[in-house]
């Protein structure tokens, strides 16, 4: 399980302290993290790479009664697959998880950077020796699309 901040975010957990501590609208909205969200127009959830998985009980998780696909990469440095990617499928009914081999990571499923993109960001723009972001998308492409025919 990680609980650091994401890099494109470094301070995340200290801001989200603060706020806590000092914006009652903030802290308002973290009181009432816990309510049920669900929303009859979504039928079906096609989810990529997903995260904060230790945020979620497994109570609430089993609550979930549409179908849900789960995509992630195996190589996640960001977000660990067994504590969210893994976590989100063995706990809701009759999910899926298709794990993209090798070196697929967090933000492969990001949109392909630019070169400016990659020169600014280069952390979310760099994949590892052999991904092919475009192909991990088309693969990812294709899949939602069987899912949703299928499902919705």
């Amino acid at each position: 399980m990680s609980c650091k901040a994401p890099p494109e975010f470094p301070d995340l957990v200290g801001k989200s302290a603060a706020l806590a501590a000092n914006d009652p609208a903030y802290a308002k909205a973290l009181r009432g993290a816990g309510a049920s969200y669900h929303d009859r127009r979504i039928r079906a959830v096609f989810a990529m790479a997903p995260a904060l998985g230790p945020a979620f009980t497994p109570a609430s998780l089993k609550a979930i009664a549409i179908p849900v696909a789960i995509v992630a990469g195996a190589g996640d440095s960001i977000v660990p697959v067994d504590a969210n990617a893994q976590y989100f499928a063995a706990q809701i009914s009759g999910a899926t998880l298709t794990l993209f081999p090798g070196g697929v990571d967090h933000y492969t499923f990001l949109d392909e950077c630019t070169p400016e993109g990659v020169s600014t960001v280069p952390q979310i723009c760099a994949d590892r020796p052999g991904v092919d972001r475009a192909a991990v998308h088309n693969q990812a492409i294709g899949l939602a699309a069987k899912f949703f025919r299928r499902e919705a």
